[in-house]
């Protein structure tokens, strides 16, 4: 498998076998990560760094961004955002990825006043890749991320009238189903009973009942003895002491490119 999660209350072994895969080019290539991975790690050759949102401070972005091109290769700094995930952002995070001139220079402003646009452009940010005419065969490169997979099509969207009453109503439910919750275990049971609560309050999701039905089949006890036995730990080794996530600034890496 090449795909692992790593987050600050993920059991030890996975964390050792993740490490241990990244460092010796092993199988899990890509890592769901939160910033816990960033804490007393070292891997030069990771290429891309994704931040599915942005981060809450820029020196919190240098963090995470600092993971890639540890081995002075280029490599690429992704941050991939709906606008109303800024809300709970610094300015300086909101100054930086609405920048309409070069992302680098937006990011590191705030620690230097100098910085300017790395040449030749296209090996910048995305911004001053669109104007770079250096005329290069890199120049005109398309990067993986930046490939069209098709025609996009734009699926139906449904929305629901949300009343303060609404609210006030469906709090205690998600209140308790919460505290029900494992602290580094999110199943599919949880998100079917989030989808009857929401059900319950708001009567629109027309098949609930067929998917808690199939989903409650598929999800009895032997599928949890199955995944003991795969993880060889019982649930309750789960530890409600969670690792700290905070960390100290590492050195900004200049040489990687972002968007």
């Amino acid at each position: 498998m090449i795909i692992g999660i790593f987050h600050s209350t993920s059991w030890p072994e996975s964390k050792e076998r993740i490490a241990k895969s990244l460092r010796e080019n092993g199988n899990k290539r890509i890592i769901i990560a939160s910033t816990a991975l960033s804490m007393g790690f070292n891997f030069p050759d990771i290429r891309y760094t994704i931040n599915w949102g942005p981060t809450r401070t820029i020196l919190d972005f240098h963090q995470e961004a600092g993971r890639a091109g540890r081995d002075g290769n280029l490599s690429h700094v992704i941050v991939i955002y709906h606008g109303h995930q800024l809300s709970q952002c610094e300015n300086d995070v909101k100054d930086f990825v609405n920048s309409d001139g070069c992302y680098r220079v937006a990011c590191y402003k705030p620690f230097d006043d100098s910085i300017a646009p790395l040449n030749p452009h296209h090996n910048c940010c995305s911004n001053c890749f669109k104007l770079c005419e250096c005329g290069s065969d890199n120049c005109n490169l398309v990067l993986p991320f930046e490939e069209q997979l098709g025609e996009c099509v734009t699926l139906p969207t449904k929305t629901r009238v949300v009343t303060e009453f609404d609210k006030n109503d469906i709090e205690s439910p998600f209140v308790e189903l919460s505290a029900s919750m494992p602290v580094a275990l999110f199943s599919l049971k949880h998100s079917v009973k989030i989808l009857e609560i929401l059900d319950e309050i708001f009567g629109d999701i027309p098949t609930i009942s067929l998917t808690s039905l199939a989903l409650n089949e598929h999800l009895d006890s032997s599928y949890h003895e199955d995944f003991h036995e795969l993880c060889d730990m019982p649930l309750d080794y789960i530890s409600n002491k969670s690792e700290s996530d905070e960390y100290e600034p590492d050195e900004y890496n200049l040489d990687d490119r972002l968007y």
